[in-house]
């Protein structure tokens, strides 16, 4: 660790620390923080009762009950979940409340000494689109988002960018050119760097990419300029705003794996996916990990009681060493 960051790491490792969460996140954080001398001294959670009186035997407490409000609490946690938690806990009197995640990130970049932007850079591409991989690359490394941080999470083929997650072969796999019409509005939720979306903008009409994470929205932007895509739209801000403010309609809708991290309920979460599909249009939805997603199953079954017919539903690739689950819901009218 070195200059700004370390003296981030120096101020939170001299205190006594507790992290928020008795999951698989925490139990991350721990680790990490324990092999660079951090005193984790327990896990706070918004309900004890939902969850286990240890953890790494260390005590879970409730933070309606936990009595010290000066404590030192890291929060680990990604996407619009991590400002609710942190809006919550203040209002409840905590003083010193830390959001890790990009932290995190940071120290793992510095640490990695090794590490080369240039590797998300396909060789066998002309270089006449190196400046537009610089500048996405440097946007990513300051702004290092939740999901990617410094390196892409999706690709870009078209300019020469590797990512996580290979769009081209994502757009295949999902068997998007069956569905996908020259008249039709798309809007993808949770639409990270926007590469997917320019990639499908040449077969619709238009394509509205809704993110949270300011600087994934520059890189979308600066992107879709760079290929002068005119029927791409980016906003930024939490869906969950977003949504009520627009009186737009569309024919298919994309929600990759995003369904977790925006704190609606599933049955919220379809609901409002309904209001804004056009009759006989599509929802792709893709879950978290395959068999380890309850919220994909419900939103599954929340579509199907509401007449929803599952056109597609197979496993798929996330682009590691992981699977998901790709459902394709057709909406029909309710008289069918």
């Amino acid at each position: 660790m070195e200059g700004r960051t370390k003296n981030e790491w120096d101020i939170i490792l001299s205190q006594d620390i507790y992290v928020y969460g008795a999951a698989k996140t925490a139990e991350r954080i721990y680790n990490f923080l324990s092999e660079r001398g951090g005193r984790v001294k327990g896990f706070l959670v918004t309900e004890g009762k939902d969850n286990p009186l240890q953890l790494l035997g260390l005590p879970v407490e409730d933070i309606h009950i936990f009595k010290n409000k000066e404590a030192c609490i890291l929060v680990p946690h990604m996407g619009t979940y991590k400002e609710e938690i942190v809006r919550l806990l203040e209002s409840l009197g905590f003083m010193n409340v830390h959001l890790t995640a990009q932290l995190i990130a940071r120290t793992m970049l510095e640490e990695n000494k090794d590490h080369d932007p240039s590797l998300n850079v396909c060789e066998d591409k002309n270089d006449r689109h190196s400046g537009i991989r610089k500048q996405v690359l440097d946007i990513l490394h300051e702004g290092l988002p939740d999901f990617g941080g410094v390196m892409p999470y999706q690709s870009l083929e078209m300019i020469g960018l590797k990512g996580g997650r290979p769009t081209e072969k994502r757009m295949e796999e999902y068997g998007l050119k069956e569905i996908l019409r020259p008249e039709d509005d798309v809007l993808d939720i949770g639409c990270n760097s926007g590469f997917f979306d320019i990639l499908v903008a040449q077969f619709v009409h238009s394509v509205t990419g809704v993110e949270y994470d300011k600087s994934l929205v520059r890189v979308g932007e600066l992107v879709r300029d760079y290929l002068e895509v005119p029927n791409c739209a980016f906003y930024n801000g939490d869906f969950k705003d977003w949504h009520k403010q627009t009186n737009m309609k569309f024919d298919v809708i994309f929600s990759f794996a995003i369904h977790h991290w925006l704190n609606l309920s599933p049955e919220e979460y379809v609901t409002i996916l309904d209001g804004l599909l056009r009759e006989e249009g599509y929802i792709c939805f893709e879950s978290h990990i395959y068999g380890m997603d309850a919220e994909a199953d419900e939103c599954r079954k929340k579509l199907r009681e509401m007449g929803y017919q599952i056109v597609c539903d197979k496993r798929v690739s996330d682009g590691a060493a992981e699977e998901r689950e790709y459902i394709l819901f057709k909406k029909y009218p309710v008289n069918n």
